[in-house]
């Protein structure tokens, strides 16, 4: 049962479906991950096929820590300003769900949903208890209420299960580490999950083990660690994410500024490379209208 009239809907499917293209072209999907409509639009403006939101990005820029902390309501406002900014496919990180049971969890993909978002992150990682995972049976049934509800508003919603076996680092050894990860990517996608992605893994052969042994969309995270982009296609990896670098990348860029506009005698690190009149704008008043049509 569509959430929203006939026509939002259709092209609501029709993004989504796009979407579930995009990870099965020649060239691997890279995703940068926003965190407001500036940086948004400006990746929009720039070539970017679909975007991806960062949930630390969002979370900071309300002056809380990553982790699930941001209040939901700020989230989906968040996400929202996001999706209306631009015109291409959003995915948003849900990190856990935002919610401590399965139907709190619907109502937070609910929401997502009735915003336009076309793809959902959905980790294993506990946040209330960060070095540990949630077990597998939790984690399958999250993913199955998230499909059913999917299925029911008729959105061919992209879940990417992402599992923190690899990030946490929960194993001794990387093959340990790689064999509760197939366990639970296994589990998961029997479950209805589209894609998996699993942070913290960056080591060839592993990698070719799970595209073989999974055979769904694998999502990595970008790093120094991947010196040539030629790296993903030959190993088969589907997308590639920025997680939080880009913001953190700016935070290090604003901190200069305010080193350097406190301690030095001249203003001179306030010449902006952009002017008010290209910044100003990247929101025309008729793209705004659009928007919020």
């Amino acid at each position: 049962m569509p959430i929203t009239k006939a026509s939002d809907h259709e092209k609501h499917k029709q993004k989504a479906i796009l979407f579930h293209k995009m990870h099965s072209l020649s060239e691997p999907l890279v995703l940068l991950n926003a965190w407001d409509a500036l940086s948004a639009i400006i990746f929009e403006q720039h070539g970017a096929k679909a975007i991806a939101t960062t949930s630390a990005g969002i979370a900071a820029s309300h002056g809380y820590s990553d982790g699930q902390l941001i209040p939901k309501k700020d989230l989906i406002k968040a996400v929202k300003r996001i999706i209306n900014s631009v015109d291409i496919p959003v995915t948003v990180d849900l990190e856990a769900g935002y919610g401590k049971n399965l139907q709190e969890i619907r109502d937070t993909v609910y929401q997502i949903l009735s915003i336009g978002a076309v793809g959902i992150n959905i980790e294993d990682a506990d946040p209330q208890h960060p070095e540990r995972l949630f077990s597998i049976p939790e984690q399958v049934e999250k993913i199955k209420t998230i499909r059913a509800l999917a299925k029911e508003l008729d959105v061919p919603l992209f879940i990417n299960a992402r599992t923190d076996v690899f990030w946490l680092k929960l194993r001794t050894t990387p093959e340990e580490c790689l064999s509760e990860t197939l366990t639970r990517l296994k589990e998961y996608k029997e479950a209805g999950a589209d894609g998996v992605f699993v942070p913290g893994l960056t080591d060839p052969a592993l990698i070719s083990n799970i595209v073989k042994n999974i055979e769904l969309p694998l999502n990595l995270l970008a790093g120094p660690w991947l010196k040539e982009k030629n790296t993903l296609k030959l190993l088969d990896v589907s997308r590639v994410t920025t997680g939080s670098a880009v913001v953190r990348d700016v935070t290090n860029h604003l901190k200069e500024i305010a080193n350097k506009f406190i301690k030095e005698e001249n203003y001179t690190c306030l010449d902006p490379t952009v002017s008010y009149n290209e910044f100003n704008n990247l929101f025309s008043l008729k793209s705004i209208a659009k928007k919020r049509a």
